[in-house]
């Protein structure tokens, strides 16, 4: 049976629900109307109460005949799996067992969360194993697949920010020594890659998409503008 894409009455799935990312994707997709079940699964079985949510540990053997939905957002870092550097291997990844267990089970579109320094001739190991990762997800049968590499993910959200002023200052002198350097490679707030994902999720476009630093501080900037509408 081929994968039906569809626009409403869709179900989500959260892996790593304790992502702060995570979180506030949730809080998102209980508010946006085109979700009537959101799935969470973390390495702890989530408590989070809301009628539209379900609960799992994470256990791929049990999640098997449960990993049932339209879009798989995953928030797992290699950093939760791998024991020894030199051991790991891309099936042993929780990132890639999920994906792969949606895809078997017609999960329409992926969401993954990796990172900026994403590369394959890194001579960081951990660079690398994400370049990989991002290449075997990609070769899974999902209709769409949407890599997202933000630099450092924040949360500074309803907390002080007193010194944003000083910083966007002293951001706006170095990113004219650095011809920009500083404003494509600022953090992210959670809430913002939360809904750069969300939105993603939303289009109606096959095929795999990267989304690289500057597409976040764009993203910001659009916001901004719209709020001083």
């Amino acid at each position: 049976m081929g994968i039906e894409i569809t626009k409403d009455d869709k179900v989500a799935i959260v892996a790593n629900y304790s992502h702060i990312a995570a979180r506030a994707l949730v809080d998102q997709l209980i508010e946006h109307p085109s979700y009537r079940k959101i799935i969470l699964i973390d390495e702890q079985q989530p408590t989070f109460e809301h009628d539209k949510v379900v609960n799992y540990a994470l256990d791929t053997e049990q999640l098997s005949s449960k990993l049932k939905g339209d879009d798989l957002f995953c928030f797992y870092s290699i950093h939760q799996t791998q024991k020894h550097v030199t051991d790991v291997k891309i099936r042993d990844l929780f990132a890639f067992q999920l994906a792969k267990l949606a895809a078997i089970n017609n999960v329409g579109q992926l969401m993954l969360l990796t990172s900026s320094n994403t590369d394959k001739g890194s001579m960081n190991f951990n660079s690398r194993i994400r370049a990989h990762l991002e290449e075997s997800v990609n070769a899974l049968p999902f209709w769409a697949v949407h890599l997202f590499r933000p630099t450092v993910i924040v949360n500074t959200e309803n907390k002080s920010r007193w010194g944003e002023g000083i910083a966007n200052r002293i951001g706006k002198g170095l990113d004219f020594l650095t011809g920009g350097m500083v404003s494509r490679y600022r953090p992210v707030e959670a809430r913002l890659l939360a809904k750069t994902m969300l939105d993603a999720a939303q289009q109606l476009e096959e095929g795999r998409f990267r989304y690289h630093p500057s597409y976040f501080v764009e993203a910001e900037e659009e916001e901004k503008g719209l709020q001083k509408r």
